[in-house]
């Protein structure tokens, strides 16, 4: 048998996708027409992109943001946490969102996963929190990326098929999130 497969126009798409990441984390050089972008931030994006699990991405994220410590251990320092709260704030800048997920929001999340200690960055550089510090208090979708946790789970219940009739019109092809009926206060609930 012949499928129909559409082509994918793979340089229109790298040429489109380099346009996107440009726009959002390019930065200009001085008087220089074009404009460059952080290895970090590249990554970043592509990792955004991607179709993982958001454990895997957050953990992949803190293994490129932070710092090797004797040879075995990492930590991610409050500069390198702001860094990376600020590719979250570029993206959501970008797609719209800055008033409720923007850059102000970044010294308070840094502020709240670190603690409220208060040290000298500049004496205390090797100050830091380690990985597991990290992911509890990340998956605790602090404000400033309750979005990226939101729209995860969006994407990843929008091909479920719950093989469930709607009470209203009876149809049977449900798909995306599930919602229940509440017969005592007849709203619709997750």
């Amino acid at each position: 048998r012949a499928y129909y497969q559409p082509t994918l126009d793979v340089l229109a798409c790298a040429e489109a996708s380099l346009a996107l990441v440009m726009s959002i984390y390019g930065e200009s050089q001085g008087n220089i027409e074009y404009r460059c972008i952080s290895v970090k931030a590249l990554k970043f994006f592509c990792v955004m992109l991607c179709e993982g699990r958001l454990v895997d991405k957050f953990s992949y994220l803190y293994q490129e943001f932070s710092l090797l410590k004797a040879k075995t251990m990492k930590f991610m320092t409050r500069k390198n946490l702001s860094v990376l709260l600020s590719s979250f704030c570029k993206l959501s800048n970008f797609l719209g969102e800055a008033q409720n997920f923007g850059m102000p929001l970044v010294d308070a999340a840094v502020s709240q996963c670190v603690g409220n200690e208060n040290f000298d960055i500049e004496q205390n550089d090797n100050i830091g929190i380690p990985e597991e510090t990290f992911m509890a208090w990340i998956l605790r979708e602090p404000q400033v990326i309750v979005w990226v946790a939101t729209f995860y789970r969006l994407v990843s219940a929008q091909n479920i098929h719950h093989g469930m009739a709607c009470t209203g019109c009876k149809n049977t092809n449900i798909k995306g999130l599930r919602y229940v009926l509440n017969s005592k206060i007849r709203e619709k609930v997750l």
